[in-house]
């Protein structure tokens, strides 16, 4: 391991055509033999999380990204053949280190997006939304017409002509439905579902044994 000297700056490499299963742990484990590791940063499609084969790593000391360039380009690694080389400190971008160092949470859009379109929406949001159909729609029609096309495209539904749902509540069962001279309760209700259950086998073996133990 290269033991960096004082005046040494970090220096930054990039790594592509990394491996499927290679990720931020095994990086970084793998990566720290040739010295201290500030930052590493594995780029992943940002819906479905997947690895997009390239990241950057960033090292403590310059001379050991150099280093690393020089020893892991073109490096045969699980089938694929690295490519790897020193990034200048200037040529970094602003966003280069955004996300990294943490563990990656997949967002789960399709659930988020099937809870949003099962959300009741409000009106107001209809109105808006109907309001920008129709400025598009508006200057579809401008453009058509520049083009010698005269179309004129339907009129949308408005929001008020649609009647406002009405609130309505379940009223609860009443008491006066159930009989007042026969009150149910549960352990009758449980009592009568076990005599139910029990087979007609059952009952005449339970009556004969009655019987042959009263005739003993």
């Amino acid at each position: 391991m290269a033991t960096p000297t004082i005046s040494d700056p970090p220096g930054t490499v990039y790594i592509g055509r990394i491996p499927h299963g290679f990720y931020e742990h095994q990086m970084r484990e793998y990566f720290s033999q040739f010295g201290t590791i500030n930052r590493l940063r594995l780029s992943r499609n940002r819906r479905t999380g997947a690895s997009k084969h390239y990241a950057f790593i960033e090292f403590e000391s310059a001379e050991v990204a150099d280093i690393v360039a020089r020893a892991m380009d073109k490096y045969l690694l699980f089938g694929h053949i690295l490519q790897v080389r020193v990034i200048p400190q200037d040529q970094l971008h602003p966003d280069i280190w955004k996300g990294a160092g943490r563990r990656f949470k997949k967002i789960p859009w399709a659930k988020l997006q099937g809870k949003r379109l099962r959300d009741p929406q409000t009106r107001e949001l209809w109105r808006r939304r109907i309001n920008r159909e129709e400025e598009r729609r508006k200057a579809k029609a401008d453009k058509l017409k520049d083009l010698g096309y005269d179309f004129e495209m339907p009129d949308l539904k408005q929001v008020s002509d649609v009647p406002a749902p009405q609130s309505t509540t379940e009223k609860p069962l009443a008491i006066d439905s159930i009989s007042a001279t026969e009150p149910i309760t549960v352990a009758a209700l449980l009592e009568d579902k076990q005599q139910d259950s029990v087979p007609s086998t059952t009952k005449i073996t339970s009556k004969r044994r009655k019987a042959k133990a009263k005739a003993t």
